[in-house]
């Protein structure tokens, strides 16, 4: 599968991964200027940047980018450590790139009131791709809310066995009532709480 393509995979599955790309080149490598490659959460890859040891250690380096989100460059001199030439004697040098493949950021809404309303526009606003719950479906409706990524409309217990929010999601929690909001909060508490970080609740 070609590397691009993949990455518009990951992103739609809402998982992370790493691109590696050979930005600079001196003599001779076992790749070229430009190859990239991409390390999935998972360490498996899409792409090569030449193999042998080298690659081996931006696999390793991409999981720290992936967790770090941050982009870190990577330089090898093929001449000084031989041993990441893989036999093939290339005794060139290179630098690779490697920047973190992120999901875009999720807003999930509970409540589509009047808050849950201007949540939502603000949201859509600031470029999350935004998801509506609501048991009542005639506040939750694509006439309300005609920008968000997916509107559901069914009790709470049915729609929190449906949502999977991850990493890069921030949740609102602004139901009708006290009770419910308090509902939501300690699911999320007690099922997701390693993977979640961005919760908001109405006071």
């Amino acid at each position: 599968m070609d590397v691009y393509q993949e990455i518009v995979h990951l992103r739609q599955q809402g998982r992370r991964g790493a691109l590696a790309t050979i930005v600079a080149a001196r003599g001779a490598i076992p790749s070229f200027t430009s190859a990239k490659m991409l390390v999935r959460e998972d360490g498996s890859i899409c792409g090569t940047v030449g193999g042998g040891m080298v690659e081996g250690l931006v696999i390793q380096t991409a999981r720290k980018v992936m967790e770090a989100g941050k982009a870190q460059t990577l330089s090898f001199n093929l001449h000084d450590k031989p041993e990441y030439d893989a036999g093939m004697v290339c005794g060139g040098a290179l630098d690779i790139l490697i920047k973190p493949v992120l999901p875009p950021p999720v807003l999930y809404i509970f409540g589509a009131g009047h808050i849950g309303l201007n949540v939502y526009k603000a949201g859509h606003f600031a470029g999350f791709d935004v998801i509506v719950i609501d048991e009542r479906p005639a506040f939750a409706n694509r006439e309300r809310f005609p920008d968000a990524r997916e509107i559901i409309a069914e009790t709470w217990d049915r729609a929190m066995a449906r949502v999977e929010p991850g990493c890069s999601s921030f949740i609102v929690i602004v139901t009708p009532g006290h009770q419910t909001d308090t509902r939501i909060l300690s699911w999320l508490a007690v099922d997701r709480e390693a993977e979640l970080a961005n919760v908001s609740a109405a006071g």
